[in-house]
């Protein structure tokens, strides 16, 4: 009986603990918004960095989904510059970010992802998967754009695209083949050698119909 009442008493203090802690995030997340909630256009990229840098670690992801949000909310044609300044500042945040304005703004997913991945090139083949996954239509045009954009990543955003929305792996590993094909086709083998370069093997000194070999100074008429 006794230790049922312990048991009772810990949950009960577990339970004390948790309701602010829930509180706290959320006065943390509505602090957050109405930071940002009337800054004009021009000043949203930096203040929403600004906003979710200064967040816990603990707290920054949910305050930049937030945040993100509610420029979606407010002005969805700022989330790419909005997006990329956050990923710049706080890149291990770039994949959600990225994610959640795809989301609210998917004709914009390929910029979005651009953006992302530019601002945090690291984490380029988390923000191409989890871009992918959040619009998935989207899938083979963000892995190809990210790609081009940082050729050295390419195996791994397409790896992580193709694990992320499996059905754009067959599409994906036809960009793959002619992106190889592609390389090794620019490649050439040049052969040069040494020694002096000659002036021909022609073995008659050339001239036009009717002209004197010779008379022509400037003419080069070649060895006889």
């Amino acid at each position: 009986m006794k230790k049922l009442a312990f048991v009772a008493a810990l949950m009960a203090g577990f339970s004390t603990f948790a309701a602010p802690a829930a509180s706290l995030a959320s006065d943390t997340k509505a602090a957050a918004v109405k930071a940002i909630k009337n800054v004009t256009a021009a000043e949203l990229p930096a203040k929403a960095a600004q906003v979710v840098a200064s967040a816990t670690s603990s707290d920054r992801e949910a305050v930049a989904i937030a945040v993100v949000r509610t420029v979606g909310a407010k002005n969805p044609f700022a989330l790419v510059s909005v997006v990329a300044s956050i990923s710049k500042t706080s890149p291990e945040v770039a994949s959600v970010v990225a994610a959640t304005a795809a989301a609210i703004a998917p004709k914009q997913a390929r910029e979005i992802a651009l953006a992302a991945a530019k601002a945090a090139p690291s984490v380029s083949d988390k923000i191409a998967a989890a871009v992918a996954t959040s619009v998935p239509v989207s899938a083979v045009s963000v892995a190809e754009s990210l790609a081009k954009s940082q050729p050295e990543a390419a195996a791994r955003i397409f790896a992580a695209v193709s694990a992320a929305v499996p059905g754009a792996t067959p599409q994906l590993a036809k960009r793959t083949t002619s992106r190889a094909a592609g390389s090794a086709g620019a490649l050439g083998t040049i052969q040069t050698t040494t020694g002096p370069i000659s002036g021909g093997t022609r073995t008659q000194p050339l001239g036009v119909t009717g002209e004197v070999v010779g008379s022509d100074p400037v003419r080069n008429y070649g060895a006889p």
